[in-house]
């Protein structure tokens, strides 16, 4: 789960869910390795990718187990979570319907997903996470193996 943001004056988002298959992480390290043959240009800004996280999503305030928000640390954007069967369709999604999903991944491997509301034209946004760390880490390892067994 990672913090996320509307630029909408009547939408809210909160949070997108990120599913870590390896086949996911596999992509990821080809976009890192995509972007470091640019080396030291230091006029490269992104590059843009058509892809899209699992969901973005708006906290369920009616629910008692409190809100994504309530994971995180104060310094932290994101956090491991895992879902029980069931659980993504209970996801409150924003109203506005999404399409045009991008991951724009920057020098120096940090990378953030956008959405563009279908027909408000309405942006939303992830905050930036380290590919690196996600791809690499060994929590995310553990977490998909217990998920799968």
């Amino acid at each position: 789960m990672i913090l996320a943001d509307t630029a909408s004056e009547w939408d809210n988002c909160d949070f997108a869910v990120i599913h870590l298959t390896e086949e996911w992480k596999g992509k990821m390290r080809e976009r890192l390795a995509e972007i470091e043959r640019f080396g030291t240009d230091e006029e490269l800004c992104s590059l843009l990718y058509w892809d899209a996280p699992v969901g973005f999503y708006q906290n369920n305030d009616e629910d008692e187990n409190g809100t994504p928000k309530d994971l995180l640390n104060e310094d932290e954007v994101w956090c491991y979570i895992t879902l029980e069967d069931g659980e993504p369709e209970n996801l409150v999604a924003p109203e506005s319907r999404l399409g045009t999903f991008m991951l724009t991944v920057y020098p120096y491997g940090t990378a953030t997903y956008n959405a563009i509301g279908k027909h408000s034209g309405e942006e939303y946004w992830t905050e930036a996470f380290d590919i690196s760390r996600l791809t690499n880490s060994e929590k995310a390892n553990v977490l998909l193996t217990a998920k799968s067994e």
